[in-house]
């Protein structure tokens, strides 16, 4: 008998999977793509706002504006890949009675994230897949003295990226659930103070999350979900031994409300809403933390 080379066995296998994903599949705001042999651009506004209060008192406020913008090709049907990016810009103030306040800029692009979404048939479910890579926009820069600083969004870290959900038809509603992981590679930092630049390494970041949900579907599709989202502090430091210092992580616990409705045949408006507070406030030696995420744009299909 002919011995089939593995590759080949490989090739075949993902072909059979791809071709096979063609049946009715349930899709939701978690698990939506384009169509088969179309594109998906979608542009979000971002608006975001921050509070909180810490054990000695001190208070902090922020806002931040950004744009969201993703790009994906449908093929074989249930399948996409494509790419996405954010840019975002945030200040922050610090105050407390008898210190000199202070001022945190976030700004620039974040990573740039290349996915394969895939969705699968099963029995009356869905299973959907979400895998690839993303890449930084540069190295994390931090610039500044103790009154003030200028932070990149960009983490200098590149990472894998995967989630894993499923969606089950119940009357109206589609209910589901997800987790995703990003596991990050060590990354760059460069730190400025008095003109001084010190270039570290850093490690950590890696985020985990997990989501429940429920969409209803009609002319206007709502979608509800509870979702958990923590990500490890990032420390960095150099051969000389020297240390950069870190910047935490966060464990937040969120609502959010989203929602989709037709402009036409080939354009949606999409948007939604999210309030988040840390499941352990004691554990960043907080008082209160309240963060609320506003995203209102469009989706176009060609």
């Amino acid at each position: 008998m002919e011995r089939i080379p593995a590759v080949k066995v490989l090739v075949v296998a993902i072909a059979t999977l791809i071709s096979g994903t063609a049946s009715a599949v349930t899709i939701t705001q978690q698990n939506l793509i384009p169509e088969n042999q179309k594109s998906e651009f979608i542009g979000q506004g971002i608006l975001q706002s921050i509070a909180s209060e810490s054990e000695t008192d001190a208070k902090t406020t922020g806002a931040g504006l950004g744009l969201a913008l993703s790009y994906y090709y449908g093929f074989g049907e249930n399948n996409a890949i494509g790419v996405s990016t954010k840019y975002l810009g945030q200040k922050f103030t610090n105050k407390k009675t008898g210190d000199p306040d202070q001022t945190i800029n976030f700004k620039g692009l974040e990573n740039v994230t290349f996915l394969y979404k895939g969705n699968y048939e099963a029995g009356s479910s869905t299973l959907f897949f979400h895998g690839g890579f993303s890449l930084p926009a540069g190295p994390l820069k931090v610039e500044g003295d103790i009154n003030t600083a200028d932070i990149s969004t960009s983490r200098g870290q590149s990472a894998l990226i995967g989630t894993l959900g499923f969606v089950v038809p119940v009357g109206s509603l589609e209910l589901g659930a997800l987790t995703t992981y990003e596991k990050k590679a060590e990354g760059k930092v460069e730190s400025t103070s008095s003109g001084t630049t010190t270039k570290y390494d850093s490690k950590g970041g890696d985020v985990f999350g997990a989501s429940v949900f429920a969409e209803l579907t009609g002319d206007l599709n709502l979608n509800f979900s509870l979702n958990y989202n923590c990500s490890q502090d990032l420390t960095y430091s150099n051969n000389s031994g020297s240390s950069g210092g870190n910047l935490y992580g966060s464990d937040l616990i969120s609502m959010a409300a989203g929602m989709r409705t037709s402009v036409n045949e080939t354009s949606e408006i999409v948007g939604s809403a999210e309030i988040s507070s840390p499941t352990n406030l004691g554990k960043r030696d907080l008082k209160s933390y309240a963060q609320v995420d506003l995203n209102v744009g469009i989706r176009v299909s060609f």
